[in-house]
């Protein structure tokens, strides 16, 4: 069988680290053979050798990418108009066609009869603005990552009812157990601290857990706050820190698992406007038993944390409250026990092999309904 995962670029973001964890058990798959195809370009070095270690072919760069000059991004457009012929003969070369990246490719799977599901990794809220481009009726089954996303689309859109369904993002939990325990030299766990892993841009909310934790350096100047990640507004938010020398901005780092696993807490803060999908992170902090806090936006943090039972959930953009979580957690950390352990016995409905089996198991009922039409 041949699959093709589609996405429209490939940058150190959540959904490029969980389309890696379906690829790394896929590959386990005798007869399964995983391509990725990607829009743009893709000049991450991570994600070439991780697609080299694993044997698995890619097509990128396809499309054209924006030109600040005029006439450079009129030709831009009508290169790639053209070009979505091609993508569709590409395409429908596959047995199976994984739209992964929030139904990225719906104009060009018009014309493909193969099997189709498309992937929503936002919140409900944006799937309400964006439901009429996403072209539902282009898949076969179109997959939100929690619970309370998919109950929100059967109420807003009952005529999707039976296309969607949900399949939790997969973690493999012994791999980040063992990358845990790698040495790494970026965290200093001498010095108590505090992390926040996340894309810094706008439509996340690291401004948040700045402000946060320079409250709460006030009182505890030797507590320290790691920001993980890059993004578009990451000369803004040190600037926003620049005041502050416990705040350490690390940039992108490949395997973070140790830094999580030795911090206070991490923390996850995301805009009201966008919300989270699942938020892989706090999958990550649970995995290898720390603390998570997370921003009680929609869709997937309170499912995460079983509405706080197995994490700490605080007000969208309430630094202030953030601040006394720090606080409370740093003065009486032992407390917070109960809600690690919450959070552990209940990984398992994330493992990677649970959920590639059913995303296996719902390809062959489609294959099998698609016979049956035939």
């Amino acid at each position: 069988m041949k699959i093709v995962f589609c996405l429209k670029q490939m940058v150190m973001g959540g959904v490029e680290k969980v389309l890696c964890q379906y690829l790394s058990e896929l590959v386990k798959y005798k007869g399964i053979n995983c391509t990725v195809f990607c829009q743009y370009k893709i000049t991450e070095p991570y994600f070439i050798e991780f697609f080299k270690k694993n044997n698995i072919h890619y097509i990128d760069g396809v499309f054209l990418s924006k030109n600040r000059f005029f006439l450079c991004d009129w030709v831009r457009k009508i290169y790639n108009k053209l070009m979505r012929y091609r993508v569709s003969k590409i395409l429908n070369q596959y047995d199976v066609i994984l739209d992964f990246f929030n139904f990225c490719n719906a104009r060009e799977l018009k014309n493909v009869k193969k099997i189709k599901m498309g992937w929503y990794h936002s919140s409900s809220m944006m799937f309400k603005k964006n439901v009429n481009k996403f072209r539902l009726n282009e898949y076969d089954k179109a997959i939100c990552l929690t619970d309370s996303c998919k109950k929100d689309f059967e109420n807003d859109y009952p005529i999707y009812c039976e296309k969607i369904m949900r399949l939790y993002n997969p973690i493999d939990i012994n791999f980040v157990r063992q990358e845990a325990e790698k040495e790494n030299k970026i965290f200093d766990a001498a010095v108590p601290y505090f992390i926040a892993v996340q894309r810094v841009d706008e439509d996340k909310d690291v401004a948040t857990v700045i402000r946060a934790f320079q409250l709460f350096s006030e009182k505890n100047k030797d507590v320290r706050l790691y920001v993980v990640g890059n993004g578009r507004e990451l000369s803004m938010m040190k600037a926003l820190a620049k005041d502050n020398p416990n705040i350490i901005f690390t940039g992108q780092v490949n395997n973070v698992y140790g830094g999580i696993k030795n911090a206070q807490a991490l923390i996850l803060s995301s805009t009201t406007t966008v919300g989270e999908g699942l938020g892989q992170v706090l999958l990550e902090a649970q995995t290898v038993g720390t603390l998570a806090i997370s921003s009680d936006v929609k869709s997937g943090p309170a499912e995460i944390l079983m509405n706080g039972e197995a994490g700490v959930l605080f007000e969208p953009h309430n630094y202030q409250q953030l601040a006394q979580i720090m606080e409370d957690v740093i003065q009486h950390k032992n407390k917070y026990q109960s809600k690690i352990d919450c959070a552990t016995q209940n990984l398992s409905r994330f493992e990677a092999k649970l959920i590639v089996r059913d995303l296996l198991n719902q390809i062959a009922l489609l294959k099998k309904e698609k016979e049956q039409i035939l």
